[in-house]
Order: C-alpha cells, then structure tokens, then sequence
C-alpha cells in the first residue's frame, strides 16, 4: 500500500461528463470509479487537502497517475473506502410512455436511512453533479444557436430569403433563453429539458438549411454532389418507421396536451412545435408517397426533431412538477 498526500486543485470528467477523479497541486492525477463520486465528493472537494492511499498494481506506469483505494479528509478525518461494496439501485424509465396527470416523478430513490445532516451533504452533491450535467446540456444549444446563425447569414449575404426558417430560429432562441433562466434559479432539470428543446429546434434548422443548399441549382456548391443513391426495399422500410415513429410521437405528445395538466402557457408552446413538427411530417409523408425516398428522410429528421423539442417541454412541466413537490414535502 501507498500513501500520496495533497491538495486536490480540480476535479476530473470523463467521456460522459461524470465526476471520475481529482488532480492534486502537485500535479498527480487521482482516479476513481464515476460511481463513486458521489462518496468522495461528501468528504472532500476542490481545495481539501487529502491522503490517498493506493495498491502498488494501481500505478500508472508514468508515475503520474494512481487509482485510488482510499481517500481521506485531512481536515475532517472522513474517509472514503473506495473498495467497500455499495448497492447500486437501477431505475427503469421509459423514454415513451408519459405519466398519468398528476403524477409526481421522483428525481432520484429516496432513502429512510440518512440523517438530516448526511441528507443534507448528499443534496449537495447531487447538485453540484447535475449542475455541471445542465451546463454542458446548454452549451450545446447555444453552440447549435450559433452554426445556425451562421449559416443563416450567409443566405443573406447571397441574397436569398430566409423564409419559415426564422421562425425556428426565434423559438430555439427563446427555449435557451427558458433554459438560461431556470438555470439561474438553479431548476437543473428544468434547464435541461429547455436546451434540449432548443438543440432539437437549432437542428431542425441546419437540416432544412443543408437541405436547401444541395436541392436547389440557384445556391453556389462548394463541392461536387456525391453519386445519386438508389433507394433498397430496406432503405424504404426504414424511411416507413421513421415517419411512423413520429406520427406515434406526435399522437402521445397530442394526447398530453389535451387530456394532461400542463400550464397555459407551456401548453401553447408545446402545440406550436408539435404544429411544425406535423406540417413536415406531411411534407416528408408526400415525398415518400410520391417515391422521393431521400428528400423524404430529410423532412422526417426535421419533425422528428421538432417533435422532440416538444415531448421536452412536457417532460419538463412534470418533472420540474416532481422536483416542487419533492421539496414541499422535505419542508413540512
């Protein structure tokens, strides 16, 4: 066994964006399993000064890099036993099947076990995850924000109209600004749920903009078309589920704002995305009737997109709902 001291200087994300680790100020990397983030960071974080203990296999064979066994609070004198078994409950949710109305969605498993003050340390934890979670979810919508504009002003620049485009533009601005807003009063989920909405809309907008530019002789090419695709009886079986998909999307999200109990104003919100999402459905139902089978995917991703940007808006009406219900009840 090895004992490494230090002050942790930053802490560590993998691929997924979860918490797998901590750099000291000597510059000596430290890695745990993600899963175990949540137990590390409840007895030191960025600035707490540390001993790891680590098995002599769990070098890294630049020197640089440990994996832990063993981290210890120097301050508190709290430790974290990486190598404990711990119980690692599954949730089973389902990504097509809303809720009935009224229905309160739990954000995570509740336990009876914890005392106020561990209760208290876990919240924080979890919000300090989901947070940085919210955060890269909004980077991307306002990253997709900016390559729409861009391609936007460049069919200005060449003197073409913008047509229905703006529209989506308008409204996958104003869902970032719904996120930026609930962001600030630290809504996570509700955060994410907003940038997802206006990611989905920002792609609506560079597939029909990429479509635009490679359908039509009046825009300049920048490189030769690719060699015509002659469509199988898969391809075409595959363009059939996809808008069958969306169809079925539509018809569950309808069902939600007519039969749900969404907010007015989020009920007007979901209807006019699932309006568009429906009107290019149809484009995109003509074309493949009509054996345009490759233009015909392209207007089915559209709706698929906005459709998702609406079934988001009502995930986020019922589990921002859960998360104030949640909190109501703590309080009593």
């Amino acid at each position: 066994m090895r004992t490494i001291t230090g002050r942790i200087s930053g802490l560590l994300n993998d691929s997924a964006g979860e918490i797998n680790g901590f750099v000291l100020d000597s510059g000596r990397t430290v890695n745990f399993p993600p899963e175990r983030a949540s137990q590390v960071l409840l007895i030191a974080t960025v600035g707490s000064q540390v001993e790891v203990q680590v098995l002599a296999h769990n070098v890294f064979a630049d020197g640089a890099r440990v994996n832990a066994v063993r981290i210890t609070d120097l301050g508190s004198k709290r430790s974290a036993d990486l190598l404990a078994s711990i119980p690692s409950p599954t949730l089973e949710v389902s990504a097509d099947v809303y809720p009935p109305p009224g229905t309160v969605i739990p954000l995570a498993p509740t336990s009876t076990n914890l005392s106020g003050s561990e209760y208290s340390e876990s919240a924080v934890v979890q919000t300090l995850t989901t947070r940085n979670s919210i955060a890269s979810e909004m980077e991307q919508a306002y990253d997709g924000l900016h390559r729409t504009q861009a391609m936007l002003a460049y069919l200005k620049m060449i003197k073409q109209g913008k047509s229905e485009i703006g529209q989506y533009l308008d409204e996958a601005k104003h869902t970032y600004v719904q996120a930026l807003s609930r962001y600030q009063v630290r809504d996570f989920e509700g955060a994410r749920e907003f940038a997802k909405a206006s990611s989905g809309l920002s792609r609506v907008i560079e597939i029909l903009i990429s479509r635009t530019f490679h359908s039509s002789a009046d825009y300049p090419k920048l490189a030769p078309p690719p060699p015509g695709h002659v469509p199988t009886r898969g391809d075409l079986g595959t363009v059939q589920q996809e808008l069958d998909r969306v169809e079925q999307l539509l018809s569950r999200i309808h069902w939600v704002t007519e039969n749900g109990t969404l907010p007015s104003e989020d009920r007007a919100q979901v209807r006019k995305l699932s309006l568009w999402s429906a009107s290019l459905h149809r484009w995109a139902r003509r074309l493949f009737e009509a054996g345009a089978a490759d233009e015909a995917v392209e207007f089915a991703q559209a709706a698929d997109a906005a459709a998702s940007s609406a079934e988001h808006l009502c995930r986020k009406c019922y589990v921002t709902r859960g998360a104030d219900a949640k909190a109501s009840a703590a309080s009593r």
